[in-house]
């Protein structure tokens, strides 16, 4: 789930910065030297055209910059094409990516090291972007250690606990996913501090120590200060209970043969 939600935010990212919303992006983020996000693909002179307003204002270029550059992409059939280079087999960041343009004229030089140097610098900028929020994405998808106990009741002999659990790795996705829902939870992880976690529900038994009963729960939205009774599935409660007594009677089944075996 973690790759649809980066997808999704990396395209939204692009899609406010004025870019087209087709380049793939790509992500490496633990925390090492090296790691972050990059992303690749070509802008058309249409793209480029509507990139170039948002562009100036975010590089700082002048009017007159602005204007000229207009003027060439309305005159020139000038495209830009983003491909991954040399360091791009081993790390991810703005430093993997070669950009090329094709069609500047070549008496545009001083016109063409401003987009340049502009463009390079606001790519930079949004995968310095999309790095922040991923690992912000990856804080609120996964457990904040190993077996994080979410909720837990217990009884003298029992205990019920909800964990956070690693997400399922073989995760995949059809193309069908509603961009909505993707996008109203990007609001609830990134803005209201909500987790999206596997919740893995068990039962324990004290006396042997054994856990007679498992499920798990994916995808669960837990909400800041969040009650266990708004995201807890009654259903999955009901379903781990019979379970448990599933295995505590097949248990007492198998200790009265072995009494009148004895």
């Amino acid at each position: 789930m973690f790759d649809l939600l980066m997808k999704r935010h990396g395209q939204l990212l692009l899609k406010d910065a004025g870019w087209p919303t087709h380049p793939e992006w790509q992500w490496q983020l633990s925390y090492s030297q090296g790691n972050g996000c990059a992303f690749y693909g070509s802008l058309s002179r249409d793209s480029l055209l509507t990139l170039l307003p948002h562009l100036a204002r975010r590089q700082s270029l002048s009017k007159p910059e602005t204007q000229h550059l207009t003027v060439l992409f309305s005159l020139y059939d000038i495209t830009v094409a983003l491909k991954p280079n040399a360091l791009s087999s081993h790390y991810c960041h703005a430093g993997c990516i070669t950009t090329v343009a094709d069609g500047f004229p070549d008496d545009e030089n001083p016109a063409f090291l401003t987009f340049f140097r502009a463009l390079q610098a606001d790519i930079r900028d949004l995968c310095a972007l999309a790095e922040q929020t991923g690992y912000r994405l990856l804080d609120a998808t996964t457990p904040q250690s190993a077996n994080e106990v979410l909720f837990s009741r217990q009884t003298q002999h029992f205990e019920l606990r909800a964990i956070a659990d690693m997400p399922d790795a073989t995760y995949r996705y059809d193309g069908t996913i509603d961009e909505t829902a993707v996008e109203a939870c990007l609001v609830s992880l990134l803005h209201q501090h909500a987790r999206l976690l596997t919740v893995r529900l068990e039962i324990i038994c004290h006396t042997t120590g054994d856990i007679i009963a498992q499920q798990w729960l994916p995808e669960t939205l837990i909400e800041t200060d969040d009650k266990p009774r708004h995201w807890l599935s009654r259903d999955a409660v009901h379903e781990l209970i019979l379970e448990a007594r599933e295995h505590i009677s097949q248990q007492l089944s198998a200790w009265q043969s072995f009494y009148r075996a004895a």
